[in-house]
């Protein structure tokens, strides 16, 4: 679904899920995703995907990591 959404579509996602991470208990479901959008084309998704990556991860403990 992912490649099929425009540019404006993935960087609000990837911005949305660096601020709702925590209405959910495992925090790590969103890592696959994010990681996805970090390999995008567009420069300012992977920007903000990477954000919301380091902002989740800093919260995840060693096991959840």
């Amino acid at each position: 679904m992912i490649e099929e959404q425009d540019d404006e579509v993935l960087f609000a996602i990837a911005e949305e899920l660096g601020k709702c991470y925590n209405l959910q208990p495992d925090k790590t479901i969103y890592l696959p995703l994010l990681e996805s959008l970090a390999q995008q084309d567009e420069t300012v998704v992977r920007d903000e995907a990477t954000k919301s990556l380091t902002t989740i991860c800093e919260n995840l403990n060693d096991d959840e990591l």
